[in-house]
């Protein structure tokens, strides 16, 4: 906690309040809740200033936290510490930013030139510029959520093992102009703008704005974004090249959820600003649960953030982040695998997000758990369907395949050569040769190694998700009431209702079901069984 004032000389024999003020002298009083009056014969002369007791450290301060910022919407214990900021006017800040980018490590370029020309851009701005002809797709979410998460195209089909009946997250259709006026005038609906502007032409050096796009528009892309300073730093940090470039436009304290993409990006802010939370990929299995590869919310942790559940994701409790705070012209690089939590704090919020290709750097170990889950899950989805892919995987890491497997079939030989296939490719990726080891340890080393990750895969995943469905009603049942009907019994109906069964059952239309007697003597099994054995006497008999 840090206080931001002038503080009073201890002649002052006041209380002073912690309170916002205005330079005036006051003191404060027991009268009312929390009311500052004006001392008596005050000389104005002499003012005091009211001391502010802000809710951040010094060190938040300057990383750029704010008390007008909304509240972080991830629990304080996931924030270990700031992500390394780097500014560009000194040489070696500069030398140690593209150090930690070949490293695969966040890191925040401040104030950098790659769109500093675009300071102008808001809502308005880009409605007359992006034209009213093009339809985009909006995310929509309700306002007591404002979390959007997109749904996988191709993914959430009905009646699929993992299929959503109703996504927390809808999409729209409209123009930017619609958008934007929705995004200032709804209030029980929040929307997002999130969409790809720009793709790579193979004959062009840089990715070509979409040809839609209105012309003054697609103008002010080419020559407003600095690609010569984006093409210096995919030299000096080994990127691969553009992709494509999206745009993001979100309200106040919208969120998206942690999530993580194979590739590698750069955020750029415009306008606005965020508060991004980075966990690294070393917790994708060890506390933050991602959602299976067949699954419609692929990419995105299983686990709210906000209000984790730690009965059900016991591991997200030893979960530690990175935090860092987006202002104009921040450039933020976002290593593969790594999930991003992102929330933001103003209600003009405008962001562009380079998508790099690989280049030539190697993959940090961290990475392969995860990158290795998602092709082993397709590959044994592709043989055993996707409801079998963590039965067939517990199996493998436990060494227990050959008691499922019958050698004598042609599908039992399949399944064997799957088996040591995802073992093989478990054991090449998962670790290294180490040279004071002799090769039997090296073994034993090996197969522990590969069977934690793989049980690591399988652990809280690989299941269905019925909590994504818990409200959602069938909407043939929306418009069914409940019919009543009056009960005319008399009280000796209540309580003998078997003696009157013929007239209950001809006043209502309903269902009797048959009369059964516990007694032996009247019970129709108990009689017919003396007849029956006197007919199969008779047939018994000579003639």
């Amino acid at each position: 906690m840090v206080v931001t004032s002038k503080v009073a000389t201890p002649q002052d024999q006041t209380q002073i309040s912690f309170a916002h003020a205005s330079s005036s002298l006051c003191v404060a009083t027991k009268r009312g809740k929390g009311k500052v009056l004006s001392r008596r014969n005050a000389n104005p002369s002499k003012a005091l200033h009211v001391l502010h007791l802000t809710s951040f450290g010094q060190e938040d301060i300057d990383q750029g936290e704010s008390d007008h910022y909304p509240h972080p919407r991830f629990e304080p214990r996931l924030k270990s510490a700031w992500v390394a900021c780097k500014g560009l006017d000194q040489v070696a800040s500069l030398h140690q930013a593209h150090a930690l980018m070949r490293a695969g490590s966040p890191v925040k370029l401040d104030k950098t030139p790659l769109v500093a020309k675009l300071c102008q851009w808001t809502l308005d701005h880009l409605s007359k510029q992006m034209g009213h002809e093009a339809s985009w797709d909006i995310l929509c979410s309700l306002q007591k959520h404002n979390a959007f998460i997109e749904t996988a195209p191709g993914k959430n089909i009905f009646g699929s093992y993992y299929h959503v009946r109703e996504p927390q997250t809808q999409k729209l259709l409209m123009t930017f102009g619609e958008y934007a006026q929705c995004a200032k005038q709804w209030t029980s609906k929040k929307v997002m703008f999130k969409n790809t502007i720009m793709k790579a032409n193979g004959q062009q050096q840089f990715p070509s704005p979409l040809p839609h796009l209105a012309s003054d528009f697609t103008q002010e892309l080419h020559d407003h974004i600095s690609w010569e300073w984006l093409q210096a730093l995919q030299k000096l940090a080994r990127f691969g090249g553009v992709g494509t470039v999206s745009l993001q436009s979100a309200s106040c304290d919208a969120l998206c959820p942690a999530q993580y993409q194979t590739h590698e990006r750069l955020l750029a802010q415009v306008t606005g600003s965020q508060r991004i939370l980075l966990i690294p990929a070393d917790y994708s299995f060890n506390g933050m649960y991602p959602y299976p590869v067949h699954h419609p919310y692929d990419g995105y942790s299983m686990v709210d953030l906000e209000h984790p559940d730690l009965a059900q994701w016991p591991k997200n409790a030893n979960v530690k982040g990175l935090c860092c705070i987006l202002k104009p012209g921040d450039v933020m690089y976002l290593p593969a695998y790594w999930l991003v939590h992102a929330q933001h704090l103003e209600e003009s919020n405008i962001s562009l997000m380079f998508h790099m290709g690989p280049g030539v750097r190697a993959r940090p170990p961290a990475c392969a758990p995860l990158q290795l889950s998602r092709h082993l899950e397709a590959r044994v989805a592709d043989l055993e369907g996707v409801s079998n892919v963590r039965h067939w995987l517990r199996l493998i890491g436990y060494c227990e395949e050959e008691e499922w497997i019958d050698l004598a079939t042609v599908k039992g030989y399949r399944r064997i050569v799957m088996c040591q296939e995802v073992r093989d490719e478990l054991i090449l990726n998962l670790t290294d040769d180490a040279a004071n080891t002799s090769e039997e340890e090296e073994d034993e080393d090996k197969m522990q190694d590969w069977q934690r990750v793989v049980i690591g895969m399988c652990e809280g995943r690989l299941l269905p998700t019925p909590w994504l469905n818990k409200d959602f009603r069938e909407p043939l049942f929306l418009t069914d009431t409940a019919v009543q009907l009056e009960d005319t019994r008399s009280a000796e109906e209540r309580t003998y209702p078997q003696l009157f069964r013929h007239k209950l059952k001809g006043g209502h239309s309903l269902y009797l079901p048959p009369a059964i007697c516990h007694c032996k003597a009247y019970s129709p099994v108990a009689m017919a069984q003396p007849a029956l054995m006197c007919i199969a006497e008779m047939d018994t008999q000579p003639a």
